[in-house]
């Protein structure tokens, strides 16, 4: 009798073990599930939307939660590939959105418009998407009727966003930016003029690549120079054009300095005796 208690007791701890590396394994696996037109992945109790369902048109909202109760916290970067008939995508209060998130393969959207409440992104009156900051340019809607848009100042990023764009005739780019991921511009058959608030120099040492605008037969607009500008392109066209002659000067001076005169006439006369 005494022995099967103990089997007992042993079993239901074997019992209550194998739960808990049960509930510890559904804790930390994927799941994948779908609701409606949306397939999400399930992962620490944490919901990322992985994928739009591509047959779908017109509006679509993100939601904050999926039926089971799980906020939708995140976004694959892909979620929308293959929906061409998108025009217009509504996200919620919960979602936080990547500044790097790529919307460029839905080209009939019209317009994004983000929850008040979210902390992660906003959008204009435009329908442009933007970080919560409104420092990053997040993605620019393709099918916009907008025709001159011009990016508010304290925009220091944009990504490549303007592919696409169909109506957009100019676009002015404050002089705050000082990053632009590399843009095409292709298919913009209206896009004339990009006037950037900085000077040319500004624009062609900027991180991120040049933006093809000649290929596109796009005129570039600059600001004007300040003499603050002046001094400082004057310096860097000099140091360009005297830096190599500088440096050998800078060579012979260390030389002349590291070894005297009276020393390599004595070199060179023992190299003679020899």
């Amino acid at each position: 009798m005494r022995l099967k208690r103990l089997l007992s007791v042993f079993l239901a701890v074997i019992m209550v073990l194998s739960t808990g590396v049960v509930a510890f394994a559904d804790e930390t696996e994927t799941v994948i599930f779908t609701e409606g037109i949306f397939t999400y992945s399930l992962r620490n109790n944490k919901v990322r939307l992985e994928k739009c369902d591509p047959s779908v048109e017109g509006k679509v909202v993100i939601p904050d939660e999926t039926e089971q109760g799980y906020y939708v916290v995140a976004i694959s970067n892909a979620a929308f590939k293959g929906c061409t008939n998108v025009t217009e995508i509504e996200i919620g209060e919960k979602l936080q959105l990547e500044t790097h998130q790529d919307f460029t393969m839905c080209e009939k959207i019209v317009r994004y418009s983000v929850d008040e409440n979210n902390k992660s992104c906003c959008a204009d009156e435009y329908g442009v998407l933007y970080n919560a900051g409104k420092t990053i340019m997040i993605a620019y809607p393709p099918a916009s009727p907008v025709e001159d848009y011009v990016v508010p100042d304290g925009v220091v990023r944009i990504n490549a966003v303007f592919n696409n764009c169909v109506n957009l005739k100019t676009l002015t780019i404050p002089k705050s930016l000082n990053f632009r991921k590399g843009c095409s511009f292709d298919n913009c058959p209206n896009l004339t003029d990009v006037y950037f608030g900085g000077i040319e120099r500004e624009w062609l040492l900027m991180d991120g690549g040049p933006w093809s605008t000649e290929k596109n037969n796009i005129n570039m607009h600059y600001g004007k120079m300040t003499l603050k500008d002046y001094l400082e392109n004057a310096s860097w066209s000099l140091g360009a054009f005297f830096g190599p002659f500088i440096y050998v000067l800078g060579v012979t001076a260390a030389i002349i300095v590291l070894f005297p005169v009276n020393l390599v006439r004595s070199l060179i006369d023992w190299i003679k005796s020899i």
